[in-house]
């Protein structure tokens, strides 16, 4: 699985972001400031149909407005893909995931 991920701009602690594959840990790693601002993160993901179920979390998420309820993440996430080891989409990870 390949995930572009970034921490918010604004945001000066690094997050830890963990991902599920379908129910088991497919790996954790901390994403923070860096050279680049979005970092491409691989984690090896099982996939026996054409459906699977992903879960993100991330760990000491920030409060958001809390008149809305909402919770702030501090991650931004703009690509997850599902690919073959031998994929020609399957770019470089810029940080290692554990």
């Amino acid at each position: 699985m390949q995930l572009h991920a970034a921490r918010r701009p604004e945001d000066s602690e690094p997050r830890e972001l963990s991902v599920t594959c379908n129910g088991h840990l497919a790996g954790r790693v901390l994403v923070g400031a860096g050279r680049e601002r979005w970092r491409t993160l691989h984690f090896v993901v099982a996939v026996a149909s054409e459906t699977v179920a992903l879960e993100l979390r991330v760990e000491h998420p920030l409060r958001g407005e809390t008149a809305e309820a909402r919770l702030d993440y501090g991650l931004q996430v703009n690509e997850i893909s599902v690919l073959r080891d031998d994929s020609p989409m399957l770019r470089p990870a810029t940080a290692a995931a554990a």
